[in-house]
C-alpha cells in the first residue's frame, strides 16, 4: 500500500497510511449509547428497541430519556452518498440524509464522569463527549483512519502504530512517530539500540 504523506525527521522517514483494519469506536469503554436504525447497515450499539414501538422520533426519544434516566441525548443523522457520514446536525442534503436514532448518556454514567452534581457546565461537557464519540464512529465508518510505519536510513521498518482518526488524529500521529524517533534515538545513545524494534 502506498503512503499517503512521508516525513522525515531525524534520518528516518515517517509514512503515513490508511488504515483499512481501524478498531471500532463502539467497542470502547463510551459514555454514550447509540441507538441507531438502519434497513441495510447494522450501525451502533446493540439495544433492544423497535421503531415498530414508537409512533415517531419524538416519542422514541421520551421514552428513551425516561426509561435510561438520560443526562443528555442527540439526535443522530446519517448521510449515505459514496460512504456514510454520521452527525448530530442535521445534512443539507434531504435525499441521502436524514435520521438515523439517537445518543445518549444516562445520569448514572454522566455522575460517574463528571461528578455526582450534574451542573449545567457539566451536562455540557456530556453533550460535547456525545457529539465527538458520534464524530470518531463517522470518521471509523468512512475511512478517515491512520497509522504510521517508521523507517530508518536502510528502509528498514523499524516501528508502527494506529489507529488515528480524523485530521487531529494524523496531527496526534506525526507527534507520536516523532516521539518514537526521538526515544529510539536516546534509548541508543545509553547502549539500547533495540528499542524499536
Amino acid at each position: 500500500m502506498d503512503a499517503i504523506n512521508n516525513i522525515e525527521y531525524r534520518g528516518y522517514t515517517i509514512s503515513i497510511m490508511y488504515d483499512d483494519y481501524p478498531e471500532n469506536p463502539r467497542d470502547w469503554s463510551n459514555l454514550g449509547r447509540m441507538v441507531c436504525f438502519h434497513k441495510r447497515y447494522d450501525l451502533g450499539d446493540k439495544h433492544e428497541l423497535d421503531t415498530c414501538m414508537f409512533s415517531g422520533w419524538e416519542d422514541m426519544k421520551q421514552y428513551i430519556m425516561e426509561e435510561y434516566d438520560c443526562a443528555v441525548i442527540l439526535p443522530i443523522y446519517m448521510y449515505d452518498h459514496s460512504g456514510i457520514l454520521l452527525s448530530t446536525a442535521p445534512f443539507s442534503c434531504p435525499f441521502d440524509s436524514g435520521q438515523l436514532g439517537f445518543v445518549y448518556a444516562t445520569k448514572e454514567g454522566a455522575r460517574s464522569e463528571f461528578g455526582k452534581v450534574l451542573t449545567q457546565k457539566r451536562l455540557s461537557e456530556v453533550n460535547d463527549v456525545l457529539k465527538n464519540e458520534v464524530e470518531r464512529y463517522s470518521q471509523y465508518l468512512s475511512g478517515d483512519t491512520y497509522y504510521y510505519i517508521i523507517y530508518d536510513s536502510c528502509g528498514d521498518q523499524v516501528e508502527s502504530c494506529g489507529t488515528y482518526y480524523g485530521h487531529d488524529g494524523i496531527k496526534q500521529l506525526k507527534e507520536d512517530a516523532k516521539s518514537d524517533i526521538d526515544y529510539y534515538l536516546s534509548a541508543a545513545v545509553k547502549g539500547n539500540a533495540g528499542a524499536m524494534v
